[in-house]
């Protein structure tokens, strides 16, 4: 404004239009230069500049001293910053389901505690939990890179995220950060966040054919806060993959433990590559994928020379105890059904993995059968020491003496 009588009182005098600069200077001070003066040679011009905070609002007036070369330099005569942002207490970690990314997420503070938009953050992570300020700064530096904003943190209260990659599978991290603004003064360091680097740690996938189906077998080393599982399946290489389980197979949720499962399906060809994945549902609502196996099945027993075949009734284990340090027995049982024909049982076998093991069942009267003839064969197995935890799915296949084999009886999964 111009003040025109020059009597220092303001409320008589000629006021311009204001004018809006944005000003981004760490020392709080900013130069305008004016290219038109000369309204009244000789005036002195007076500036009043309102400083105003992003967040905060306006703040007081500040008045600067006219220059006559058109060049007034403007300052906030508040005192200068010395508010750090303010400490993050809602650092959160989430594992990824490839087993080497962990996700941080928490709310960005300001440049002033919790006020404005701050200049930088430091994240760092360890194996080893944050005790002191020392522990942070030897932690491992994590560049911190957004998207719309580079380096820079998000406004005041925005969701922050960051993906963290590399990670070694099954190794519990220690996360932390602390921000600084443009003043150069950094915030307490935050809250620790911590987590295992995958939610489900899976140690083995396989898949295993047998006659006319395919098993699949799979184990964790551990799990966190994991649901259950789906199967998706695809048959050949250009085919889709599509979930086949009608129910969820179930989890053990948390655990530190080993844990096995299995599922089989039945709804397959001989002759044709199958491809499965598992699509693991944590309880979060997150679903992950597993990799891909491929299996093709086994064609069914040859079929028999007459109107009639063997059929098992039922099958299975008696009493049997198998320890991978130890060893054991399995007392094996298969009931086969009377039918009328020339041919007469020739022997009950054993398979595994589609494949004869040579192991016999039988009905005469020893090897743990009481009673000879009654069509109830019965084997005893020694097992181990040494036998590789892990599934073993075993499979009836009996036979009579004109080469008719009954239909596949999979009465077990050994664990």
């Amino acid at each position: 404004y111009t003040d025109t009588d020059v009597d220092g009182d303001p409320s008589d005098d000629v006021r311009r239009s204001p004018l809006p600069i944005e000003v981004r200077d760490k020392q709080n001070q900013f130069s305008i230069t004016f290219s038109d003066l000369s309204d009244q040679p000789g005036n002195t011009y007076y500036v009043i500049a309102r400083i105003k905070e992003s967040s905060q609002g306006d703040g007081g007036e500040t008045l600067a001293e006219s220059i006559s070369d058109g060049t007034i330099t403007l300052y906030n005569k508040s005192a200068q910053d010395t508010t750090p942002p303010a400490a993050v207490h809602d650092l959160r970690a989430e594992p990824r389901g490839d087993g080497s990314t962990i996700t941080l997420r928490w709310t960005a503070p300001g440049d002033d505690g919790n006020y404005g938009t701050a200049s930088s953050y430091d994240i760092r992570y360890s194996t080893h939990i944050f005790e002191t300020d020392a522990d942070f700064q030897g932690g491992t530096s994590v560049p911190y890179v957004d998207e719309k904003t580079g380096n820079r943190p998000l406004r005041s209260g925005s969701p922050q995220r960051l993906d963290v990659s590399g990670l070694d599978p099954a190794t519990v991290y220690y996360f932390a950060l602390k921000t600084t603004d443009d003043a150069g003064l950094t915030s307490p360091m935050s809250n620790i966040a911590w987590t295992d680097s995958i939610p489900v740690v899976l140690s083995s996938f396989e898949a295993v054919p047998g006659f006319e189906r395919i098993t699949l077998n799979w184990t964790t080393a551990s799990e966190t806060d994991a649901l259950g599982w789906h199967v998706a399946r695809r048959g050949g290489l250009n085919g889709t993959f599509r979930t086949i389980t009608s129910q969820m197979v179930r989890a053990a949720g948390t655990s530190s433990e080993p844990h096995n499962y299995t599922y089989t399906d039945t709804d397959v060809s001989a002759g044709i590559t199958y491809y499965y994945k598992l699509l693991l549902y944590n309880l979060d609502g997150s679903k992950e994928e597993s990799k891909v196996v491929s299996c093709s099945p086994l064609a069914g027993p040859a079929g028999p020379t007459s109107d009639s075949c063997p059929l098992i009734l039922a099958g299975g284990f008696v009493g049997s105890v198998v320890n991978s340090s130890t060893g054991g027995s399995l007392t094996v049982m298969a009931i086969v059904d009377p039918y009328t024909g020339s041919g007469q049982i020739e022997r009950v076998e054993l398979y595994y993995k589609g494949i004869p093991t040579g192991i016999l069942l039988y009905d005469d009267g020893t090897h743990g059968d009481d009673v000879a003839g009654d069509n109830t064969f019965h084997n005893t197995i020694d097992v181990g020491p040494g036998l590789t935890p892990g599934n073993y799915v075993l499979e009836i296949v009996a036979t009579d003496t004109d080469g008719n084999q009954s239909p596949v009886f999979p009465y077990v999964t050994v664990r």
